[in-house]
């Protein structure tokens, strides 16, 4: 994709990925490029664009910024409780359902339940990058049984 950026008093004052107006180099227009660097999942993330609009054409940069272990934390909370959610919900569906055979599993709640406990205690006492990836881990494989 081409990106476009207008340069006023030395800043960017538009970034568009259409034709400008008017041809580049005029009335301040500049192509650019766009540096991405690829963040690591669940420890980095990007932070807004840099616009270098000193050079020809303007790097767009973005930067990376450091999760820490206790957001890191957080988010797998949140990430295993959607999962035993997503669980109980199902089962609640099954029992609402159009088929007559199909009902609400207390045994496959109790079993998402007990992993997703097991997984707490497991944030709980991570304190170094290699335990936390573990643990993604085990929520990224989304080992609970649906009853499906």
């Amino acid at each position: 994709m081409a990106l476009y950026v207008k340069v006023v008093n030395g800043t960017m004052n538009s970034c568009i990925d259409t034709q400008p107006p008017v041809p580049v180099g005029q009335d301040g227009w500049k192509n650019a490029i766009e540096v991405k660097p690829t963040p690591i999942p669940y420890q980095q993330g990007l932070n807004g664009p840099v616009y270098h609009c000193d050079l020809d054409p303007v790097e767009i940069t973005w930067t990376i910024y450091e999760i820490t272990i206790e957001e890191q934390k957080g988010g797998k909370y949140g990430q295993a409780a959607q999962q035993f959610n997503a669980v109980v919900a199902q089962q609640t569906k099954n029992e609402t359902d159009d088929n007559p055979d199909s009902h609400y599993d207390p045994v496959v709640v109790a079993a998402a339940q007990k992993r997703y406990q097991d997984i707490c205690a497991q944030i709980d006492v991570a304190t170094t990058q290699a335990e936390l990836d573990i643990i993604q881990q085990e929520l990224d494989g989304n080992q609970i049984a649906t009853g499906k």
